[in-house]
């Protein structure tokens, strides 16, 4: 069984791309399709897709949006109380070069700090080339970075977590995606520290999830830029073709 599950956020507007981007096809397929593709490759089940109307993606969960409008965070909330699974790895529609690898490093990275690092489990984290957690550990400890498979690398503890709570690594809640920024929509949350952070934030009037990702324990997987292309707009389901096509 596996140890995470996936949803795919579809309930945007899309008003910059101006017609439904989930369905906008790169490389021949919907941006949604190759999403959901992404996680189910990456091992995670079940997969659901979340908000906008019902998808032709077969095997997938739909879960309706009951706020429309009201942005992600009040998504996610429903997403972690749908989820069956401890973990559930969460990210956007519009993410159409999202490699498998990338979902792997964020799910083993946060369950290897929710077992206190798994450095001395075999089994317990491998990176996406199979690099075991131990080389995480080290990684963390010098504060450096290494490359994972070419298409990103392990960075060090958020700075900021780091001074304000005294965090090391462990026992995150959450392992969010970085870039030259952080990338709150592609992230794995665990659910039971989660959850009640988030319907907390949302009953006070939060709406955006990098805010609330600062209020939780986080580590930091730093991704190559392609991977977390985002696409909002005509030109960019060019340029994300032009570069799916490399």
């Amino acid at each position: 069984m596996s140890r995470a599950a996936a949803a795919v956020l579809a309930g945007g507007a899309s008003r910059r791309m101006g017609t439904d981007k989930a369905e906008i096809e790169v490389g021949g397929r919907p941006m949604v399709a190759r999403v959901v593709a992404a996680c189910r490759q990456a091992g995670l089940d079940p997969v659901a897709i979340s908000g906008g109307p019902p998808r032709s993606v077969p095997g997938v969960t739909m879960l309706p949006d009951a706020h429309p409008g009201q942005g992600p965070l009040v998504a996610l909330a429903g997403i972690l109380a749908w989820s069956p699974r401890p973990v559930v790895f969460v990210t956007a529609c519009d993410l159409p070069l999202l490699a498998s690898e990338v979902v792997v490093a964020l799910v083993e990275r946060l369950i290897a700090s929710a077992e206190g690092g798994a450095a001395d489990r075999p089994d317990a984290n491998r990176a996406g080339d199979g690099r075991h957690a131990s080389d995480l550990s080290r990684a963390f400890e010098v504060g450096g970075a290494f490359e994972v498979g070419g298409a990103f690398e392990v960075s060090r503890v958020s700075e900021v977590a780091a001074a304000t709570r005294g965090f090391d690594g462990t026992d995150a809640a959450v392992a969010v995606a970085v870039t030259d920024r952080l990338e709150p929509l592609c992230a794995a949350w665990r659910v039971d520290r989660c959850r009640p952070v988030i319907e907390r934030a949302v009953a006070r009037g939060e709406r955006s999830v990098r805010a609330v990702i600062g209020e939780l324990a986080a580590v930091h997987v730093t991704v190559g830029e392609w991977s977390l292309l985002n696409v909002n707009t005509p030109a960019d389901v060019g340029r994300a073709a032009a570069h799916g096509e490399t």
